[in-house]
């Protein structure tokens, strides 16, 4: 080991504990809770495609679990954080290893295939499995600890955490067993290596990181439902993992947190943003199964500058804008209540969180509010009147 790499994680652990003070508002100290917890999934994913080379399209699927575990948990039984964290990495990683047992005797296309149905079952269920879930209305009041920024330390301290025993996994015995894997599964078989077994324990870490991650989003968001674990969402996690390198081990971190700050300043542009997800994936051709022609990459990696050339005049021109038309634009508009609004909290619009304000007593999350004004980043709101009434 290195003798400066002690002194690296003291200077990170340093700033982490600094950088809540040091940001504008309290909305980019939950922008970075969701680059943690996201990193979280995508350690785990690296395991799995980077590692031992298989793929998953649907770790939405166990993010969703650990989100509901630990949300029922708590809503219904009273238990603390500190034992739904473990129950729900605990459920997200049986549901890796019983999905496990059937995909990893297919490959390529057809095991990404099986994980995208397993996403999707998830969802549906989510939806549908009323009296658990509370389908579409989800499930409320989940309780938050410590406040934004003890919840932000308590986050990034197990992301580091995670992200350590994770490389201290892959540099040992058994991640080379992984690579072995990786490089051919027939040869690691002929030396006594039983892939099956390796390739179910493998699906099954990178399921519990899924999970715990999936409980903290839970606890950020104080609201879950079903519209918070599409496919769209494992599509996230394998770009940001591709962007970041498939393989390394700080690939994840790097790949998450850019992710998570092209989503929030292209959140205006909601639609045209999978355009550039789906570009980045392409592009960063890092898994063999990504790799197209180096033509398709290049006219690709052309729109894709342009596009992002587009973002950025859009945003120093939205950023020059006289405050008058953020309030015109926003006044008016409907908002889904993400926090209790007690009075203050945070409401959804856009695919972008906002700083909120009710003085009509407490809100719930899921609830819809109307914006009434615009001061800076704080919203004035007040309860959507239902139709008719």
């Amino acid at each position: 080991m290195s003798p400066l790499r002690p002194l690296v994680w003291i200077a990170v652990v340093v700033v982490l504990y600094v950088l809540p003070s040091a940001l504008p508002t309290q909305y980019f100290t939950l922008l970075l809770q969701t680059a943690a917890y996201d990193t979280i999934v995508v350690v785990g994913l690296n395991l799995l495609v980077g590692f031992s080379g298989q793929i998953s399209l649907g770790h939405a699927g166990f993010f969703a679990i650990g989100a509901y575990t630990t949300s029922l948990l708590t809503t219904s039984y009273g238990l603390s954080l500190w034992l739904t964290l473990p129950a729900a990495g605990a459920f997200a990683g049986a549901a890796g290893f019983l999905l496990a047992l059937p995909a990893i005797r297919t490959k390529g296309l057809y095991l990404a295939m099986i994980t995208v149905g397993f996403g999707f079952v998830v969802e549906i269920l989510a939806q549908r499995w009323v009296d658990l879930t509370g389908g579409t209305m989800g499930i409320y009041a989940i309780p938050q600890p410590f406040g934004p920024v003890g919840y932000f330390y308590l986050v990034v301290g197990v992301a580091v955490a995670l992200q350590l025993a994770m490389n201290h996994l892959t540099g040992s015995l058994w991640g080379k067993t992984l690579l072995a894997l990786k490089g051919s599964e027939e040869a690691a078989q002929s030396v006594g290596i039983r892939v099956v077994r390796w390739k179910v324990v493998a699906f099954g870490v990178s399921a519990v990181y899924a999970g715990i991650g999936g409980a903290f989003f839970g606890h950020q968001n104080g609201y879950i439902n079903s519209d918070s674990f599409t496919f769209g969402a494992s599509l996230y996690y394998l770009v940001a993992l591709v962007i970041g390198g498939v393989g390394s081990n700080y690939g994840p971190v790097v790949g998450t947190v850019f992710l998570a700050f092209i989503t929030h300043f292209s959140a205006g542009l909601y639609e045209q943003r999978f355009f550039l997800l789906g570009g980045l994936l392409l592009t960063s051709g890092n898994p063999p199964e990504f790799q197209v022609s180096r033509w398709l990459i290049v006219g690709l990696a052309a729109a894709m500058g342009a596009f992002v050339i587009f973002v950025l005049v859009n945003i120093l021109r939205i950023r020059r804008m006289p405050a008058q038309v953020g309030v015109e634009t926003a006044v008016g508009r409907i908002a889904v209540v993400r926090s209790p609004l007690d009075p203050t909290g945070f409401v959804f619009i856009d695919g972008e969180y906002w700083s909120a304000e009710c003085e009509e007593g407490t809100v719930q999350p899921g609830e819809r509010v109307l914006i009434t004004e615009v001061h800076g980043l704080k919203l004035k709101v007040k309860r959507q009147q239902p139709e008719g009434g």
